[in-house]
């Protein structure tokens, strides 16, 4: 006769022989004694369900343990050494008295779920900032004119028109969402033509505030698009910066062209996309500088010219400075200009003054100094012949 016996060591279900001696349990490997008294037959209704389509119930003793993980039951079994591996859903809760395993039912496996976020929340000053900027889309261009093709067209010469669509990623980072290379009417690159082959792709986007108004930007773009391909898209690589594009394609109808692009791309109004060009004050000061004092021979002779002080960066070079003295920019021409003012309220209130103290020699413009609370500034350079001049001004 045989009775039913359940292992100390990892509680397997074992029929063995209503005899005196040691049991030895085939699961965990271990010997114990019989307990007295010894338990009642198993009846046939107490047998594990386990689904005859994947495991013979036969062939499958029942099963002594079960893992859940989140609603997930998995239930490992040892079968001739090995294991064999079951999905299941949870079990229903079961009352104390209940010690028979989980009834083991084929079920798909959830997805795990989402880990929690470990990065921490924005504080106030982040939040506010990037509610003023610029999220996109955008669309900015930049002109050019073909210098070199290997075939009659575009012929040298033809203008051209590199016209790009923006936008700006959770990480603040811009994103170039379409660019499109058109010369003479026909288009040699398209980011959005079809692909095959192989891609290295690298892009950057700068942003420079415009001198004499706030909230106004222009842009340069460097991107490259390479990889040995066939089908639609060509290849392009280019640096307004460097004022440079060239465009190719190898596989037919296989072409070449080098451009010169401007360097920037006209005024674009608005929010600015990078946070470094979060304008530090809001509007531009202008001030009448009317000639008090002169010495040497400076590089203008009107009576009256023009300050104006312009929103920057945000921090270092706050503000963009510009001197016209008839007509005739003499301090802050193309990119020059920039300088790190003193602004009221520490850092968020008007302007209060600047100083440069470089002549042209070390940094590309005169040296030029304001205070706006004392109405005065000074202009004053040194050549390189060694000759210098210095202007005095009042400031309305």
């Amino acid at each position: 006769m045989l009775v039913s016996h359940e292992c100390p060591t990892c509680g397997a279900p074992i029929q063995a022989p209503d005899d005196v001696g040691p049991i030895h349990c085939r699961f965990c490997g271990r010997d114990f004694e019989r307990k007295e008294p010894p338990h009642q037959p198993v009846a046939a209704a107490s047998t594990p369900n386990v689904p005859s389509a994947s495991v013979p119930p036969s062939t499958v003793p029942a099963l002594p343990w079960a893992l859940a993980i989140g609603t997930l039951v998995v239930v490992a079994v040892v079968v001739a050494g090995g294991f064999m591996v079951f999905r299941a859903p949870a079990p229903e809760t079961a009352t104390a008295a209940t010690t028979a395993p989980p009834t083991v039912q084929a079920a798909p496996k959830p997805a795990p779920a989402a880990p929690p976020s470990t990065a921490p929340a924005p504080s106030a000053p982040e939040v506010s900032a990037r509610a003023d900027l610029e999220p996109g889309p955008f669309t900015l261009t930049w002109g050019g004119t073909v210098r070199s093709s290997a075939d009659p067209e575009p012929r040298v010469g033809a203008a051209c028109t590199l016209t790009g669509s923006f936008s700006v990623a959770e990480t603040g980072r811009p994103r170039c969402d379409h660019l499109v290379l058109r010369c003479a009417g026909r288009v040699y690159y398209d980011s959005a033509a079809k692909l095959e082959g192989m891609e290295s792709y690298s892009f950057q986007l700068s942003e420079a505030p415009v001198a004499g108004e706030a909230g106004a930007y222009r842009y340069g773009i460097l991107l490259k698009d390479l990889g040995s391909r066939t089908g639609e898209r060509a290849q392009i690589t280019l640096d307004t910066q460097k004022q440079m594009v060239e465009a190719f394609r190898d596989d037919a109808p296989s072409f070449r062209i080098k451009l010169e692009v401007d360097q920037e791309s006209p005024i674009r109004r608005g929010r600015p996309v990078f946070a470094q060009t979060l304008p530090p004050f809001p509007d531009v000061v202008t001030k009448t500088a009317t000639v008090t004092s002169k010495t040497g021979r400076p590089p203008f002779s009107s009576r009256a010219c023009t300050l104006q002080i312009s929103p920057g960066f945000a921090t270092k070079q706050t503000c963009r400075v510009t001197l016209t003295c008839g007509g005739k920019v003499i301090y802050g021409a193309g990119s020059t200009g920039y300088n790190e003012c003193q602004l009221a309220d520490g850092a968020t209130g008007a302007p209060l003054g600047f100083v440069d103290p470089y002549p042209t020699p070390v940094n590309g413009e005169p040296e030029l100094s304001a205070d706006l609370g004392a109405h005065t500034a000074r202009l004053s350079d040194t050549n390189k012949a060694g000759a210098t001049y210095t202007v005095g001004f009042t400031l309305d």
